[in-house]
């Protein structure tokens, strides 16, 4: 989980939102955050506009925001206030379906970086498309809030890509391309910004350091991937894997990052994974230097006066974090501190809710707390 500075929200921006036993799960797609709220009492005020609800009254959630005081009106702004981090290990916040999916499109890649998670699966290539609209309509079924298109590279197929947007862009869910950047043109852009709520776009350090870990030449590629989202609006987040090799420039990369005017900047724990298996050992650095870090780019952040969000993915990490769909259908709940992923089943033949319900490989308590490194939790 992460800690973040109040956000404020305008009217017209969109959020979701659905009803859970414990409360509420909020999900700000332009701010690509999620918010979850234990319940309190109703009160007849009215005041939101232009929200889409996924599940529950309009009513319900405008009386619960304002009497819980969790939203603060005033003219044209409404800001979420402070909150609460809850102790999730001693609660019993479980999530009736899923919120979040990781859609591996491909496992293809024009880069071959030394730590790839992903080199642990045979690629089997794009998913036709009649298996693209089975999942999208299983996506939408299962009321998922948030899809991330990942691989590999998503934008190798640029065709079977805008397919799987176009699709998607027929549902109320939050889209994030998460990508290397390198073969992001302006033209490219220009059309992701039609569908993409936000890209994450990843770079390892300095421009020495990031071409060492993903090939000579892709640091400047992925800086003019970077310039090409933000001049076409995108809400762009850089994540950064702190190892032995980058943690002596990590500050400077915030701050190169605050200079092309990033969104967010968020610090993602390397994973004991594909090729990760074999460099990990090497590479990997502790929990506390992580933090440290994390608190040190907090306090260039306020130095400096930047505007740019940092970020930090503090999890257990288990199975059931995440719902992984692969490109031939297959589902996964996938244990990042390990070389194996759970087996849930395979979406040719079952549904998406049906095996987030029945399967035992999904922890749905696990999934809530791990599943979103963006999340901010508020107990009031």
């Amino acid at each position: 989980m992460i800690a973040e500075n109040n956000t404020s929200f305008y009217f017209g921006l969109k959020m979701l939102l659905r009803k859970e036993s414990f409360g509420l799960l909020i999900y700000n797609i332009v701010g690509d955050k999620f918010y979850f709220l234990n319940m309190g009492n109703f009160k007849n005020i009215s005041r939101f506009k232009n929200i889409k609800f996924v599940n529950g009254s309009q009513q319900e959630i405008i009386d619960f925001f304002i009497d819980s005081r969790i939203v603060i009106i005033k003219e044209e702004t409404v800001s979420i206030t402070e909150s609460k981090e809850c102790d999730f290990e001693k609660s019993d916040f479980y999530l009736s379906k899923p919120c979040t999916v990781a859609w591996e499109i491909t496992l293809e890649c024009n880069l071959d970086c030394c730590y790839c998670f992903s080199k642990s699966f045979t690629d089997v290539g794009t998913p036709p498309h009649e298996l693209i609209d089975k999942i999208s309509n299983d996506i939408q079924n299962a009321e998922v809030m948030r899809v991330i298109l990942t691989g590999g590279e998503p934008l190798i197929d640029l065709e079977k890509l805008f397919y799987i947007l176009h699709k998607l862009s027929k549902i109320e869910i939050g889209m994030i391309l998460s990508t290397n950047g390198t073969l992001i043109d302006n033209n490219i852009a220009k059309k992701i910004s039609r569908y993409v709520s936000a890209v994450q776009i990843s770079l390892d350090g300095k421009q020495n350091t990031h071409d060492m870990i993903k090939g000579k030449g892709t640091f400047n590629k992925t800086i003019e991937g970077i310039k090409n989202c933000i001049k076409n609006g995108i809400f762009t987040q850089v994540t950064l894997i702190p190892t032995k090799l980058n943690k002596e420039e990590i500050i400077e990369v915030v701050s190169l990052c605050e200079e092309l005017e990033v969104n967010r900047f968020h610090l993602f724990p390397l994973i004991l994974r594909g090729k990760g298996v074999t460099v990990y050992e090497k590479l990997k650095i502790n929990k506390i230097e992580i933090e440290r870090i994390y608190n040190e780019c907090q306090k260039a952040k306020k130095r400096g006066g930047w505007d740019i969000g940092i970020s930090l993915s503090r999890r257990h990490i288990s199975q059931g974090s995440c719902i992984l769909i692969k490109s031939d259908g297959s589902v996964y709940s996938p244990s990042y501190d390990s070389a194996e992923s759970s087996y849930a089943g395979d979406l040719n033949n079952e549904s998406l809710l049906r095996l987030w319900e029945e399967s035992k490989a999904f922890n749905r308590k696990n999934h809530l707390i791990q599943t979103n490194p963006y999340m901010i939790v508020g107990c009031l």
